[in-house]
């Protein structure tokens, strides 16, 4: 009730008195609080998001080699485990194998396909502005982003089981074999995707022919887990087959920071476009083009050049209109040939029809 009672008295001892209201909390100085962080931590908080994005080609080149670096750890790791094997137990170096749940590889595999969420949510950012995009397609990379998120999930967890039960059970219901309708459910997603990727990447040809190596190697792998068109050993399949799985999802990385690049160099208006050679005319065919175009310099010389007349002329260079001739009536003929204007006693010539038709024609044209 007292602070109630504060408040409401200040502001009316303030109009009585003509002063402005002071709160008790005004009084106080403000203490400012410490800082703990220079001002180059505020600068870096005001970083833009495309400055983590790699645009050189040396950079780029460093974040691929980074991820196949990791992709050859985790092949000998695979084959570090099959050495130790022997003095240790078995269940503790599975873990290491390549085909194993929980291994290096799997996380790896999630770590590429985070990577390539990331990089396609910032395309999606950027492309989403683009001017001549009437019919919306950026909202793929949207899309993209979700199905690497997926990708990611089925790799690290078992999510990949339970579709394949799933499309097992429905193969059953539906009398077909359950292996098929999972191949044919896996393909069709992995090509709808592949070219819907591959129209969107079109212009840029180094993203085309990345995507073009991450399909290679997803088809090695597929190619080499079912046993075509050479069947490997049980030993060598996975290390293969899960190696070249590895190696497509670091293209796909290398896929999406290309195209980025090319997206962030169309923003900025730089365009790379490849010098074309010009190819050198024959002697004889210079002599005939210059020969051509000495003869309709000529023609050009010669003929008078036209010139047009508009209203906007100043009226020191226009040229005088001409007034066009009045008639009064079929019989009578103008003032300059009217013998009682002009003095003349001789009779004036009569005109025919045609020559008054072609005069009326010139008084129009000339009007």
């Amino acid at each position: 009730m007292r602070f109630e009672r504060r408040r409401r008295v200040l502001p009316d001892d303030a109009v009585e008195t003509g002063t402005p209201a002071r709160s008790a909390s005004s009084e106080r100085p403000r203490e400012e609080p410490p800082r703990n962080y220079a001002e180059a931590a505020a600068q870096a908080r005001e970083r833009a998001l495309h400055t983590l994005f790699p645009l050189r080609w040396w950079s780029i080149s460093l974040v691929v080699a980074a991820c196949l670096l990791g992709v050859g750890g985790c092949i000998a790791l695979h084959l570090l485990a099959e050495r130790i094997a022997p003095p240790l137990p078995q269940e503790a170096v599975t873990w290491l194998q390549l085909g194993a749940a929980g291994s290096p590889g799997r996380w790896l595999a999630s770590t590429l396909l985070t990577l390539s969420a990331a990089a396609a949510a910032f395309v999606y950012s950027l492309r989403r502005h683009r001017l001549d995009d009437y019919h919306g397609r950026y909202r793929m990379w949207i899309w993209m982003a979700i199905a690497c998120l997926l990708f990611g999930l089925a790799e690290t967890t078992g999510l990949p089981g339970l579709v394949r039960a799933a499309c097992q059970l429905a193969g059953e219901r539906a009398g077909v074999q359950g292996a098929l309708v999972w191949s044919i459910a896996v393909g069709t997603v992995a090509g709808a995707i592949g070219v819907r990727l591959f129209f969107e990447i079109r212009r840029c040809g180094s993203a085309v022919a990345a995507l073009l190596f991450a399909v290679l190697g997803f088809s090695t792998a597929a190619a080499t887990l079912h046993g075509w068109p050479v069947a490997w050993n049980a030993q060598t399949a996975p290390l293969v087959g899960r190696g070249a799985w590895l190696a497509g999802y670091a293209m796909v990385v290398l896929t999406f920071l290309l195209y980025g690049r090319h997206v962030q160099l169309d923003v900025t208006g730089v365009r790379v476009t490849a010098a074309k050679k010009k190819k050198q005319a024959k002697p004889a065919k210079r002599e005939k083009t210059a020969a051509a175009t000495s003869s309709e310099a000529e023609a050009r010389a010669a003929k008078p050049a036209l010139r047009l007349r508009t209203d906007l002329e100043p009226p020191d260079i226009a040229e005088p209109k001409q007034e066009a001739p009045t008639w009064r009536s079929e019989g009578e003929q103008p003032a300059e040939e009217n013998p009682a204007v002009v003095g003349s006693t001789h009779k004036p010539k009569k005109l025919s029809k045609a020559e008054r038709r072609r005069m009326r024609r010139e008084a129009r044209m000339a009007s």
